[in-house]
């Protein structure tokens, strides 16, 4: 007894004595107030700033302290993931990429064929052991739709296949995955899913949503724990850390075994950032005790309850007022005028759709295809009000501006009650009237801007047409009413990289160079305040990260040059030197003068 309590004596002296770091010799951002703020010095101690102010006082202060002179690079806060997905992010950097260009290579149905046999023979696959592809995109590619499980066929008919679109709302297995799985064609649809056929009821392999996809996902051999560890640590420091983050966030993925997985790994001390985790409707039971004034426990925190309203818009599934602007034969209704701008106000009534259900038989609006939500009203309803009763802090997918009607009524139904922050994700197509109404609901926003840079030409020309596309993310809108708001990656779906997201959310230039929306920009302080102090704010964490001052953690990220000061056409040649967390350096790209 003894013994343990001199060594409890002895490493509380060494933490009381913890020798301070100073940093100084260049631009410290920060991120305090409306306009940029800079401070000479910033001590940190044991984990924590100590002090942010003027060099001279600080050298007085801490005279002993190790010094660090940044020599003219740019120090900000840590940057904080708003929303994302660690899980699928970890399968991506596990697994064979099939992004389409820019993000990768893959722009046609042979060219994902050779991918997958590369992976299978780069990584000495047996038969029967499975290949597992990430983020495919069939806009991306010259076919211009899914893969089929014919297409994994050719591939292999030894190895089960399972490959998962750029989105998450969509997966396609080969005919051996499938069996392995027991679908065949006489499967039904389930509640929230739907299983792609032919014009002759043969299954196709395309499977929309989770509840469809995750039969095939389920029947994939599982890694031993401590590879997914290694997996995992290795995705945080290389797609994360190396991007200047310190809070990373998984939002819906927070299922028991994963959280397991990090709760391990945070006691082993393998977690050198912060996972933030949100569950879904289903492992709501995960969330018992949970408020969003929880503390993270070995770096792991769970924050709340993440519902799915709608797909995506680049997959016809994003449920959205107006119909889309060119829709695929296969989708368009009979007599329908799908391929011009449609200008009238036309709003939906009521939807007897089933639960979760998307196209092909979705629901038609007057003129045109507008896919439709996940949930029936008075589910959404239940769901909104009994997580804002319980204190959950709420995360709701919202591409389309239908999905968001229905979110804003069962919100106003619920009578939200002081700072709860409901975040609507992604909000891309929101409209001006639906902004008041968030505003006045004491609503917040993450947005997506890298859709603009990445989706935005095909968005302009397939999915919404010019004018919608130039309302996408309509920041000044937003920041103009003063409405909490963030920007994301929503990663795999688009790269980690924090500076693409704020180079995005500032130029809103296409891959093309054509400008969406040059009045909904964004400056750049606005888009890194996005990442820092608001995104802290968003997940109730303002009071311990976000800004660089006295009290806060010590999370830290080491920028080559200075954005503010930055021309804004080059914000994404900036690059991340350093990132420190509670004081730790856990990332650094070059060497910086002590």
């Amino acid at each position: 007894m003894m013994k343990r309590t001199l060594i409890w004596l002895i490493a509380g002296w060494s933490l009381l004595w913890a020798e301070p770091t100073l940093y100084f010799g260049g631009d410290i951002v920060t991120m305090q107030g409306e306009k940029p703020q800079y401070a000479e010095a910033v001590a940190e101690e044991n984990g924590r700033i100590v002090f942010a102010g003027q060099k001279a006082e600080a050298m007085k202060r801490f005279p002993d302290a190790k010094k660090v002179d940044l020599q003219g690079k740019t120090m900000l806060p840590a940057f904080f993931d708003p929303h994302g997905h660690l899980l699928l992010t970890t399968l991506l950097v596990a697994y064979a990429d099939l992004n389409a260009p820019p993000i990768g290579d893959v722009d046609s149905i042979a060219k994902l064929q050779e991918k997958l046999k590369a992976f299978i023979k780069e990584h000495h696959l047996k038969p029967g052991e499975w290949v597992i592809g990430m983020n495919y995109d069939d806009t991306g590619m010259k076919e211009q739709r899914h893969p089929t499980r014919e297409d994994l066929d050719a591939i292999s008919t030894e190895h089960p296949i399972y490959i998962m679109h750029s989105s998450s709302h969509f997966g396609v297995a080969n005919s051996l995955a499938l069996k392995m799985a027991g679908i065949d064609d006489s499967v039904k649809d389930p509640k929230g899913g739907k299983f792609y056929r032919d014009d002759k009821g043969h299954l196709t392999g395309v499977m929309e949503e989770g509840p469809a996809y995750a039969q095939v996902m389920m029947k994939i051999t599982p890694v031993a724990p401590e590879v997914a560890m290694g997996a995992i640590e290795k995705t945080l420091m290389t797609q994360y850390a190396a991007q200047g983050m310190t809070t990373v966030q998984e939002c819906g993925g927070a299922l028991p075994d994963f959280m397991k997985l990090l709760y391990a790994m945070g006691k082993a001390g393998r977690l050198k950032v912060d996972v933030l985790a949100y569950a879904d409707p289903d492992n709501a039971a995960l969330l018992k005790g949970v408020t969003h004034k929880g503390a993270y426990r070995d770096h792991v925190r769970i924050g709340g309850l993440k519902v799915i309203m709608d797909g995506s818009i680049q997959g016809y599934t994003a449920y959205l007022s107006k119909p889309y602007f060119v829709v695929p034969k296969k989708l368009e209704p009979k007599g329908s005028a799908c391929n011009a701008e449609y200008k009238a106000p036309l709003l939906l009534g009521e939807s007897n759709s089933s639960h979760h259900s998307h196209h092909p038989d979705a629901k038609i609006a007057a003129k045109g295809f507008v896919s439709r939500p996940s949930y029936k009203q008075e589910e959404l309803d239940a769901l909104v009000s009994d997580a804002l009763k319980k204190g959950w802090h709420l995360m709701v997918h919202c591409n389309g501006d239908g999905a968001i009607d229905m979110l804003l009524e069962s919100m106003k139904k619920a009578k939200p009650q002081g700072e709860h922050r409901s975040t609507i994700v992604h909000a891309q197509t929101i409209r001006e009237d639906q902004l008041d109404e968030v505003k006045r609901l004491g609503m917040a926003l993450t947005m997506f801007p890298s859709h603009i840079y990445y989706w935005g030409d095909r968005h302009a020309k397939l999915f919404l047409g010019p004018k919608r596309t130039a309302h996408m993310n309509p920041m000044r809108s937003i920041i103009d009413r003063k409405i909490p708001y963030t920007i994301h990656h929503d990663s795999p779906v688009t790269p980690t990289s924090i500076l693409d997201m704020v180079h995005f959310a500032v130029n809103r230039t296409s891959l093309k160079g054509t400008v969406y929306g040059a009045d909904q920009t964004m400056s750049v302080y606005e888009a890194l305040k996005a990442v820092t102090i608001n995104a802290a704010y968003q997940h109730f964490e303002e009071k311990a990260k976000g800004t660089i001052e006295a009290g806060k953690e010590a999370d830290f990220v080491i920028l080559s040059q200075n954005p503010l000061k930055t021309d804004k056409k080059k914000l994404r040649d900036i690059q991340v030197l350093e990132t420190i967390n509670d004081g730790e350096v856990i990332y650094k790209k070059e060497n910086l003068s002590k």
